[in-house]
């Protein structure tokens, strides 16, 4: 019981809410899930919260022992976001068509022009 009550001396609680639930990595190491409460030792630490289709959030926290952390996290969607094309640039161009211009901008959209 006694070493139990050392090693308590020697950590800290972090109390983790992040929106949407995703891993919590300690230092490379998983530790579990948040939303929730982690024991942690003290000291300098880089926490990482994950999810798939979520951009990783990173901290650098400094635990101490016997005392009690809050983290909040709102993680960024991964997704690419990309502008959308006038609908003109968009129809496909007739196969006569001699304007150079749509062409570009077609192919600099990546769009397939058969």
């Amino acid at each position: 019981m006694l070493a139990q009550e050392r090693l308590q001396n020697l950590l800290g609680q972090v109390h983790i809410k992040v929106s949407p639930q995703a891993d919590v990595w300690l230092d490379g190491r998983r530790l579990g899930q948040a939303p929730g409460t982690f024991s942690i030792p003290a000291g300098r630490h880089v926490l990482e919260l994950r999810k798939d289709g979520y951009l990783p959030a990173r901290r650098q926290l400094t635990v101490a022992s016997r005392r009690e952390h809050d983290l909040s996290v709102t993680l960024k969607s991964a997704q690419r976001r990309t502008a959308a094309l006038p609908r003109h640039l968009l129809d496909r161009p007739r196969p006569d068509c001699r304007h150079r211009r749509h062409r570009h901008l077609l192919r600099s959209a990546h769009l397939e022009l058969e």
